[in-house]
């Protein structure tokens, strides 16, 4: 059967996966490249290009056309659960189209050891007014979930935790405690904030909680722009709820998102000081590309990826925006083409399968 090729960094010339193509190609009408490493094990190459750490650059110039239009419009609000350390946030508030007068990121982290971090990274924009943030966890509504207080990121916090569970396990921090978690919708309300011009939810496994927390059903508004991770977190002990990335991707769509894979074509390429991350790339996707890719981790994690439900194919990161926003803001509609373009600019070959 024919099928089409890419060019990867190396020179070599690499077959595509069948199964990627059938069910990306709707959306995209390009498929998601791959190639197999020297154990002939497959691994698709978008991984590299769109894999899970590869979101910043994109990240990087949303938040700059975000606060661009923002600053026209009024205070722009950015909202972040998942701080981590601050390390995400901090190349933001550093940028030189930062405006501290008409910008805040709201930042949300469970861990002690990352808050304290993150504290101290972003103390004097902390002082400024420009970050604010908040030891408390975010959830699909108010109340208190069991966490880790210590540990490394990624152990991240755990609602009802089983302590069969394969990541508990694996750490050695078994103590739990309680933590105070909100819901963003409550948060809009309480802050009288009419429209968080970006979000970014990494919260290992619990991204379809935070999504639920949003209302996204009554208010998409409110959040015309966010990204959200989707790892083996989703298949995994941290995992909550039955929600696939498919099921999660189908909702988005119904309240009028179109979706992307996030990435970058050089990789850990966002430093302080930079106007425009140029190596940001987006690959357009449609629902059904969860529903159906079978596209293997990497080998890091192809034991947890092998426990993952049909549904949940993907470590990456997806970026949503409202159709409506596209259309209607042409800033917005340019930085998002640019970077397809960015990714539709990869060469590819004809080759035989």
């Amino acid at each position: 059967m024919r099928s089409r090729g890419v060019q990867i960094p190396n020179g070599r010339v690499v077959k595509c996966c069948a199964i990627c193509v059938a069910s990306v190609g709707a959306a995209s009408a390009s498929p998601l490249w791959m190639s197999r490493d020297i154990d002939e094990r497959a691994l698709c190459t978008h991984l590299g290009f769109f894999g899970q750490d590869r979101d910043q650059a994109v990240a990087y110039n949303m938040y700059r056309e975000r606060m661009l239009r923002g600053s026209a419009a009024g205070r722009a609000h950015f909202f972040v659960v998942g701080t981590h350390d601050g390390r995400d946030i901090e190349p933001v508030v550093s940028a030189p189209w930062w405006n501290v007068s008409n910008g805040v990121v709201h930042g949300w982290e469970i861990l002690d050891s990352n808050y304290a971090r993150a504290e101290a990274r972003l103390a004097s924009h902390i002082r400024l007014g420009d970050v604010e943030l908040s030891h408390r966890g975010v959830s699909s509504q108010r109340g208190s979930m069991r966490r880790k207080s210590v540990g490394h990121s990624g152990e991240g916090g755990f609602l009802d935790p089983d302590p069969l569970s394969q990541t508990q396990g694996l750490s050695k921090v078994h103590s739990f405690s309680p933590i105070e978690v909100v819901a963003w919708a409550d948060v809009l309300r309480e802050l009288s904030i009419a429209e968080v011009s970006y979000s970014l939810v990494d919260t290992e496994g619990h991204e379809p909680l935070v999504l639920r927390g949003m209302a996204l059903r009554q208010s998409a508004n409110a959040f015309p722009a966010f990204q959200f991770e989707v790892a083996t977190t989703w298949c995994d002990g941290r995992r909550v709820g039955a929600h696939t990335q498919h099921d999660v991707a189908l909702n988005l769509e119904g309240f009028g998102y179109v979706l992307f894979l996030m990435g970058d074509l050089r990789g850990h390429s966002v430093h302080l000081g930079m106007d425009v991350a140029d190596s940001a790339a987006l690959l357009p996707v449609n629902a059904s590309a969860f529903a159906t890719a079978r596209c293997p981790d990497n080998k890091g994690f192809q034991a947890q990826a092998a426990i993952c439900p049909q549904g949940s194919p993907f470590s990456s990161n997806v970026l949503a925006i409202l159709k409506s926003q596209l259309a209607a803001h042409r800033s917005l509609r340019t930085t998002v083409e640019t970077m397809v373009a960015a990714w539709r600019s990869l060469p590819n070959t004809a080759t035989q399968q």
